[in-house]
């Protein structure tokens, strides 16, 4: 009689440390996820900032380009 009761007990005790490693791992993986969009979120933004940078100093380039050209036809007029 013992025993079963205490099979069960072990059994109870079992059940609910797989119950706790999966909420464990779950809770991992969650965090794991919100880490990895996160990262993506960073990188896009990173990477929006940098295009961002480059067409306005491709815009400032350009400006200065023509800047340049004009101020060149007025001296040749």
């Amino acid at each position: 009689m013992r025993s079963r009761a205490y099979e069960a007990g072990e059994q109870q005790g079992s059940s609910r440390g797989a119950a706790e490693e999966q909420q464990r791992s779950s809770r991992g993986a969650a965090e794991e996820q919100q880490r990895s969009s996160r990262g993506a979120a960073e990188e896009q933004q990173r990477s929006s900032r940098g295009a961002a940078e480059e067409q306005q100093r491709s815009s400032r380039g350009a400006a200065g380009e023509q800047q340049w050209s004009s101020r060149v036809n007025e001296m040749t007029v």
